[in-house]
This record gives structure tokens, sequence and C-alpha cells, in this order.
């Protein structure tokens, strides 16, 4: 009889500890997607998709030319990355910040030239953009771009981007281009 109820007391705490995992599981699945889903929207007026999830990257394609992006929301951070017509990284960071819309702001930072690095705001007001260029002549995108704009910071390895969409796309408007000149 006591044998019975031990084993009815360790059925109930098994089943309990059970579902409590199942829901803790569950529960868990429901944030990641939730995260997700923010990062997939976070300042989109369009769609964006996951290109490599694994590492956060997306990417989102119009009129044939793909952009790359990932989205640092605790950092209220956007990095942008497309490719030039000679495969070279151009780089753009969107920071979540209010300001005067279509308004500059002059940081301290400067270039070797000695020229003054510059931050702007978007048209809409909802966010401060830099954008750079890097020099690749070897299509090797091992860059890692570390920027501080007076406290607007971009810390991000491109080294784990694929990049071979955007070439083949440049690839391939190189090869329209030909074909027009005849």
């Amino acid at each position: 009889m006591w044998l019975k109820k031990v084993f009815k007391i360790i059925l109930f705490i098994a089943l309990f500890t059970m579902t409590f995992i199942a829901f803790i599981i569950g529960y868990n699945k429901y944030q990641e997607s939730k995260r997700e889903a923010a990062e997939l929207e976070f300042h989109a007026k369009a769609p964006w998709k996951w290109h490599k999830k694994l590492d956060g990257v997306q990417i989102q394609t119009k009129n044939g030319k793909s952009t790359l992006r990932k989205v640092y929301l605790n950092q209220k951070l956007v990095v942008f990355a497309t490719l030039d017509d000679n495969y070279k990284l151009i780089a753009t960071a969107v920071f979540e910040q209010k300001c005067r819309p279509n308004s500059l702001i002059v940081t301290t930072q400067k270039f070797s030239s000695g020229e003054q690095k510059i931050l702007r705001c978007l048209s809409s007001g909802a966010g401060l953009f830099y954008s750079t260029t890097f020099a690749n002549t070897s299509q090797n995108y091992d860059i890692t771009w570390d920027e501080d704009l007076d406290g607007f910071k971009v810390h991000t390895d491109f080294s784990f981007w694929n990049f071979d969409k955007l070439r083949q796309e440049v690839t391939m408007n190189k090869q329209f281009d030909i074909i027009k000149n005849k």
C-alpha cells in the first residue's frame, strides 16, 4: 500500500517536472522567435530574410541588387553592406537615434587626410548614419569595422558574412554592360 503511494508521488513529480521542462523549452523557443522577428522587422520598410541565420546576417534584393545587413538590437544599430562595381565593400551603420531630419553632425574623429567624419540624420529623423568604403582589390572581405564616432560605436566582423551573391550580381551587371555597349 505505501509502495503504491510512493510510486504515485514519484510519478506525479516526474510528470510535473516534464511539464515544467516542456514549458521552459516552449517559452524559450517563443522568445527566440520574437527576437528573430524583431531583428527581421527592425527599421524595415520592406521584408528582409535570413541570409546566414547562424551569424545573424539578413538579405534583401531590390532591382537585382542585394544588400546584406546585421541588426544589433541591444545597441539599436543596423550595419548594411553592399558592393560597388569594383567589388569594394560599402558599409553603412544606422544608429537608432532621434535627430533633426537631414541634419549633419561633425564628429571629432578624422580621416587620415584630416577631414572630419560626419554623421548624417535620416530624412525621417529616426536615426543617424555613417558610411565608409573599404578598398579591396582581392575580393577578400576579412574586414573588421571598428569605429567610435564620439560614442556612436560600430564593431562588425565581415569575415563571417557571405558575399558570394553580391559578387555574382556585380559580375552579372558587368556582363550586361558589355552586351549593352556592343
